[in-house]
């Protein structure tokens, strides 16, 4: 199962690690599948395969918001694709300009993320 639960875990939102965008993008840059939807990092890493559209379109967005890519236009994903969205949730975007926290990977506070194990859950 993802990180974040596989559909249907226990685990608060409130409890997933903060992710700066820069970290985002960097954890895509060595093959993580992350991605963002409305402030929240997604890992897709396992779901590609399994995309209706194919991985192509999906790794098109690793390391990118991608909101308004699965809400609008060609891409307008059903209420049934934002459910399973979210058993794929690792980590909450921490917005920039906002004093980092506790927690916030990318920052020197970051405590909670395990970019490590993700890039080693991929290799």
């Amino acid at each position: 199962p993802p990180p974040g639960g596989g559909g249907g875990g226990a685990v608060s939102v409130e409890s997933l690690p903060m992710y700066t965008m820069e970290t985002v993008k960097a954890c895509a840059a060595q093959a993580a599948g992350l991605v963002v939807v409305d402030n929240n990092v997604y890992d897709l890493t396992e779901f590609e395969d399994k995309h209706p559209g194919g991985p192509k379109i999906l790794k098109a967005y690793y390391g990118k918001d991608a909101t308004r890519a699965f809400h609008g236009g060609v891409h307008k994903h059903t209420e049934v694709a934002m459910h399973l969205l979210q058993g794929y949730q690792v980590g909450r975007l921490h917005k920039e300009g906002t004093p980092p926290e506790k927690g916030v990977a990318g920052s020197a506070a970051h405590a909670d993320v395990d970019v490590d194990g993700i890039k080693a859950k991929i290799n």
